[in-house]
């Protein structure tokens, strides 16, 4: 184990990828945990999402959205290879990174999440996908009113009720406001 390759990592290293209206910090619970039991975990702040400073109205193509997860696995060492971690949408950003970066995932987990073709997810499906839901969500019109919404989230006075309604109170006033 150990080798100078670094073929065999005695580390099992994780990646997350969050959903929809979250970013990076929305497993701090989980990497807390990984990390104090000897894992190493990564996360990552997906384009206009988290406290990434580009603005979502700005972000159009899959590849401009998931850049920060492909850096990441682009600069994994050789023979570095990581367990995929998807939430929500960010199962759309799990298969792509999976197609891109076969010899860096040695699995993929999605959790409540969308397993779709590559690149499948744009603003036409987007609008399919939350039809109905216009009261909950704020919709991003990047290309205009007269185009499909490039992006949405969930209003904050329903992120409590649909995301944290089992989590303690103090945990989900953290995170909300």
């Amino acid at each position: 184990m150990g080798g100078e390759s670094g073929e065999d990592d005695p580390i099992i290293h994780f990646v997350f990828v969050h959903g929809a209206s979250h970013g990076a910090w929305c497993w701090y619970k989980i990497i807390t945990l990984l990390d104090a039991a000897g894992f190493k975990s990564s996360t990552v702040d997906l384009t206009g999402a988290g406290i990434s400073l580009t603005d979502s109205n700005t972000v159009f193509h899959s590849d401009q959205y998931n850049r920060p997860l492909f850096s990441l696995l682009s600069d994994l060492p050789p023979f570095h290879k990581v367990i995929l971690v998807g939430h929500s949408i960010g199962g759309a950003s799990v298969t792509e990174a999976l197609c891109k970066f076969t010899d860096k995932i040695s699995m993929a987990i999605y959790i409540t999440a969308s397993m779709v073709q590559p690149g499948s997810i744009s603003s036409p499906d987007l609008l399919n996908i939350l039809e109905g839901d216009e009261e909950i969500h704020d919709y991003t019109f990047g290309e205009g009113t007269d185009k499909p919404p490039t992006g949405y989230i969930i209003k904050e006075e329903f992120r409590r009720h649909y995301y944290y309604n089992q989590s303690p109170l103090e945990v989900t006033l953290l995170i909300t406001s």
